[in-house]
């Protein structure tokens, strides 16, 4: 893993979300190579040819090289140095803490005719940059360490990051001096202008040009809600989501899979919540029913935990919304996208949904097609398309490859039609 260490034309974002995002991707990768197994046998299969002469292989970029290349656009690339046990979490996150600190310090102590550039703005994005570069190790140790006790360290020291962090937009004293920069009325371009409108604009996002009281309030709703998305993630991430089947319920898994599935007789339990089993399961088991428990499963977990923490998010974004001045949370969030305002990012997708729907419709047939050559199969539902698209039980000589070619140019418009039906 490569850590991005700083880029200066990018203010790091504070918004708890981009873990979710990351675990997302995690689970589309699997998905993908899940799914690149099952077609593995039938592309091994096809003889590939080339108009073009043999080329020699292009030779590997060594470290350094992705180092050199990086430094280009003025950023470092190191390799993470992790933490084993949970007395190195607390003392790494107290250092970098106390080092961020020590550097707010400096550029607070700027003096306000000397205040260019590189002493206030640039200064307070390297704080960020080197903050990110612990908190976002520690995360990984959050969500993926195999030992609990190293989970729930890293868990209170991400929260212990995550208010130190929100709480640098209220440091005052930084912000003078970075205010004092500002008044200079400096002549930028490129990235250094960027990042100075990004800077700008977040420090108003954060309440800095609201009276004293209000700046209180927002900040203190902000450590709230950081902490509130943390936990939200970390229950749905350690939830248990067994379900028991019987080999009947099963059918279309391998006998390897039910070996390693047994826990009784004639009773296989698969944990819905762990993404091999899942992902195999989904695409291999025939019975629909079966599909849909653990479909079902696997988005309810932890729903008990979860249900109030995601009630009491929507109710301070809200609060938060109102505090900052905007018609509502999504006005806030679209803000720094190109639709500017919830109203335009969902009118833009209503569009979508519009002008893609024959296109949906004319897919939805084509899955009904497939789905008919499957024993005891029905309808169309969101929990079959997964099966459909990548089940093997489908022959690929006909269906499968004819499948690829479908998806591969229109995955765009089944996801963004669906995300539209949503957001109805």
């Amino acid at each position: 893993m490569i850590i991005l260490l700083s880029c200066r034309p990018f203010r790091p974002f504070l918004d708890r979300a981009e873990k979710y995002v990351r675990l997302a991707v995690s689970l589309v990768a699997t998905t993908l190579a899940a799914s690149f197994c099952n077609f593995a046998p039938l592309w091994a299969d096809q003889t590939v040819t080339s108009d073009h002469p043999a080329t020699s292989p292009t030779p590997k970029l060594q470290f350094r090289d992705l180092q050199d290349q990086a430094a280009r656009f003025n950023s470092v690339l190191t390799l993470p140095d992790w933490e084993t046990t949970v007395a190195q979490v607390d003392a790494n996150v107290d250092a970098a803490i106390a080092d961020a600190n020590r550097q707010l310090g400096a550029i607070a102590g700027v003096d306000p005719k000397g205040a260019t550039f590189e002493n206030t703005v640039r200064a307070l994005d390297d704080v960020y940059a080197k903050v990110f570069q612990t908190g976002r190790r520690i995360v990984v140790l959050e969500q993926a360490h195999p030992e609990p006790k190293m989970r729930s360290a890293s868990l209170d020291a991400t929260q212990k990051l995550d208010e130190f962090v929100v709480g640098i937009d209220y440091r005052k004293d930084v912000y003078r001096s970075i205010k004092a920069y500002l008044d200079t009325n400096p002549h930028l371009e490129g990235q250094d202008a960027r990042l100075v409108e990004f800077t700008v604009r977040d420090y108003k996002r954060a309440g800095l040009t609201l009276p004293d009281e209000k700046q209180q309030k927002v900040e203190a709703l902000r450590k709230k809600l950081a902490s509130i998305q943390t936990h939200f993630l970390v229950n749905a991430n350690n939830a248990a989501a067994p379900l028991k089947f019987t080999k009947d319920e099963l059918e279309g898994v391998s006998d390897d899979f039910l070996r390693q599935a047994k826990t009784g007789e004639n009773e296989y339990t698969v944990d819905a919540n762990v993404p091999p089993q899942y992902i195999y399961a989904m695409t291999n088991c025939v019975k629909e029913e079966t599909r849909k428990r653990l479909c079902i499963a696997r988005d309810t977990r932890a729903k008990e935990k979860n249900l109030p923490l995601a009630t009491q998010a929507i109710e301070i974004r809200a609060r938060l919304a109102e505090l900052l001045g905007y018609g509502s949370w999504a006005d806030y969030q679209e803000e720094v996208k190109m639709a500017k305002t919830g109203k335009a990012a969902l009118d833009f997708e209503e569009r979508l949904k519009t002008a893609l729907e024959p296109k949906y419709q004319a897919e939805t047939a084509e899955l009904k097609k497939a789905k008919a050559s499957v024993p005891r199969s029905k309808s169309i539902t969101s929990i079959r398309r997964h099966f459909v698209c990548i089940s093997p039980s489908i022959a690929y000589s006909t269906v499968c490859s004819r499948f690829m070619n479908i998806f591969s140019k229109s995955r765009f418009a089944r996801s963004t039609h669906r995300r539209s039906t949503k957001t109805m």
